[in-house]
């Protein structure tokens, strides 16, 4: 089955194609205020790269945050719309859960950091399990002198968040505080290609495969405009 994976939850998109688990074509979509530009052509020249027409995709992946809020309506909108067109499942995957699986450190806490704005970060904890990735806390977001306090041992940061507040966390944490840069990494939809794939074809642990839906950490800034009006809080709302 082809499974088409989108991210624009980061800041360098990304757009991968897989055949049965196995990632053919990948391309960068670019910095997330082109997303809305560049989507859409992306995908029709990863499809074409493998002539490949939408019809032929049996599933598609987008990553559900947390995330760029703007990026992330972008994605999951566009991947919603093809899906509901063709006929075929959406499924959801967390962006942090895709960026620590590309990690192979079985010796070290793994932290995901993407840049949250406001002076905070969204951040998770993992553990390499074998050739398995485990979470360990569900997605955070907090201000990195909040996230120190929590590090009792050697922890890898990598992401965006990570060449953000990496001065500062080697700073706080001394030894404690190691990073990884991106280079030499697979993108993130080419993770969450590999996740996705593995709900749908029941090899991953979750039954049925999780729907796409966007992962909300904290209010959006609208919600927190209404709520310090004392104005009752709609749909709307920041990952």
């Amino acid at each position: 089955m082809w499974i088409m994976s989108v991210d624009t939850s980061t800041l360098q998109g990304s757009v991968a194609l897989a055949q049965d688990g196995r990632v053919v074509s990948e391309r960068r979509v670019g910095s997330s205020s082109s997303h809305a530009r560049t989507l859409l052509t992306i995908i029709d020249g990863v499809l074409t790269s493998q002539s490949l027409k939408p019809r032929d995709l049996g599933a598609l992946v987008a990553t559900a945050g947390p995330g760029s809020f703007t990026g992330l309506r972008i994605g999951i909108s566009t991947v919603k719309g093809l899906a509901y067109g063709l006929g075929i499942p959406a499924v959801g995957v967390p962006t942090l859960d895709a960026m620590a699986s590309r990690m192979d450190h079985p010796d070290l806490q793994l932290c995901p950091l993407l840049d949250a704005r406001k002076s905070e970060v969204y951040c998770g904890f993992y553990r390499c399990q074998g050739e398995r990735i485990e979470k360990v806390t569900e997605a955070m977001v907090l201000p990195p002198a909040k996230l120190c306090p929590m590090i009792c041992e050697p922890t890898l940061f990598f992401g965006e968040g990570a060449r953000v507040y990496g001065t500062f966390l080697m700073k706080e944490l001394g030894e404690k505080a190691r990073f990884r840069g991106e280079e030499g990494l697979d993108s993130v939809a080419v993770a969450a290609a590999r996740i996705g794939w593995q709900s749908l074809s029941g090899a991953g642990e979750a039954s049925p495969p999780p729907k796409l839906e966007l992962l909300y950490v904290r209010p959006s800034e609208a919600e927190l405009q209404r709520q310090s009006r004392g104005e009752k809080g709609g749909p709307d709302a920041r990952c």
